[in-house]
């Protein structure tokens, strides 16, 4: 039953069982071969098994049934396609947009598309925060309808889904007590779907462990299902619902979370290369060669003041702070993430926005922030007063937007 809300009810499917499940269809495709069968019961077998294998694709020609089984390790951190890729999460966005715009805007997009234009992204992201209107084009709408989701790449989700639950929270709130009971409903269920990957955000973030975590995403995950279930029934459900509950059960088996967008950050890396290859003979050698010269240059000819786990960028000066000496710059680079000045970071609970990037005698990367104190909720004034914040405890703000008379309204 793929709308089963609990994990614990759901039967576990042994390596041994899913090899056999595998090989009924490699079996099936074969007595279709040898005329034994007919197309309509390969098909059958092939949508009651859920794996369309072919005898030379990638899970058909594994050599050993041992490197068969690693394949359900391997999937076990694939939330990112149960989850953003028509997965439950595209259709909880769907399902608010839907009847926040149809209950309050007779299906106008306009109060949607003025709140993401109003919204400021990190230096780094803005292109992306930019790009998110166009997400609601009146041609991607007809698609959402058609599908039942939200229908665009996993980063723009993973980017939209707080700034939509910001949204129809300040719609909810603008609407008089007695009118707003069918709409308050929707932004439930949305909210308690936004906890789900708020968990996971953590967790990719190192901000919890995978053993802390598990019983919180399988008690929020249950509760979401729940809770839709009892707004919409089971029409939206799929059996990414189902595969996203093997996730959590197999999550603390390691430390920290693998999750697919390495594998398509890796992808991005190789990809200008591939683009430029044309010798097919040799296409997977060629492209290694091309992307290993790439980076023999890129590190060869590197002129930045570095950290061991970071670096300066741009032009920097010598400054003097409290009596202790650093190099100065714009913007910093920390594990794959770029600081930029004017950015908003947070720091544990604090929130603060950047106003210099810091290197000190010791190679130790650093910001200067000027601090934000916190009003209410999401809202949040400038101190004007400053801090010095060690790079590795920083996390950025999704998005931000005035709110009012000095206020900042922070969407994490």
């Amino acid at each position: 039953d793929i709308s089963c809300s609990y994990a614990d009810n759901l039967k576990d499917w042994n390596p041994d069982a899913w090899i056999r499940n595998l090989n009924s269809v490699l079996t099936a495709r074969q007595q279709l071969a040898n005329g034994e069968i007919n197309n309509a019961r390969l098909k059958e077998v092939i949508k009651a098994s859920g794996f369309k294998i072919t005898a030379d694709g990638l899970l058909g020609n594994m050599l050993s049934d041992n490197f068969r089984k690693q394949q359900l390790e391997v999937w076990s951190y694939d939330w990112m396609h149960c989850t953003l890729q028509d997965g439950w999460l595209s259709t909880a966005m769907y399902l608010v947009v839907h009847h926040v715009t149809r209950l309050i805007h007779n299906s106008n997009y306009d109060s949607l598309l003025h709140f993401l234009r109003s919204c400021q992204f990190p230096m780094s992201k803005s292109p992306q925060g930019r790009s998110l209107v166009k997400v609601f084009d009146p041609v991607m709408i007809r698609k959402f309808h058609s599908r039942g989701c939200i229908v665009a790449n996993a980063s723009i989700q993973f980017t939209l889904y707080p700034l939509l639950r910001a949204w129809a929270q300040e719609q909810l709130m603008a609407l008089p007590a007695l009118e707003h009971r069918e709409l308050y409903e929707h932004f439930v269920v949305y909210e308690e779907a936004c906890r789900v990957v708020d968990l996971i955000k953590r967790i990719k973030y190192r901000r919890i462990t995978t053993v802390s975590a598990q019983p919180l995403l399988l008690s929020a995950y249950s509760r979401y299902q729940e809770l839709h279930k009892s707004l919409y029934g089971t029409d939206y459900f799929a059996p990414k619902n189902v595969w996203f509950h093997g996730f959590i059960k197999r999550i603390a088996a390691h430390s920290w979370m693998f999750d697919m967008f390495y594998v398509e950050r890796l992808h991005q890396r190789v990809k200008p290369s591939a683009e430029l290859h044309r010798n097919t003979t040799k296409f997977e050698e060629g492209v290694l060669m091309r992307v290993l010269d790439d980076q023999m240059n890129r590190l060869s000819s590197s002129s930045k003041l570095s950290s061991p786990d970071g670096e300066l960028i741009g032009t920097n000066v010598p400054v003097t702070i409290a009596g202790f000496a650093f190099r100065m710059a714009d913007k910093c680079t920390f594990h794959g993430m770029t600081i930029s000045c004017d950015d908003i970071v947070a720091s544990g609970v604090q929130l603060g926005v950047v106003r210099a990037c810091l290197l000190g005698a010791d190679n130790a990367l650093s910001v200067k922030v000027e601090l934000l104190r916190h009003m209410r909720d999401d809202i949040w004034k400038h101190e004007h007063l400053t801090a010095i914040w060690p790079v590795g405890d920083l996390q950025h703000a999704v998005a931000w937007r005035l709110c009012g008379d000095n206020l900042l309204h922070v969407m994490r």
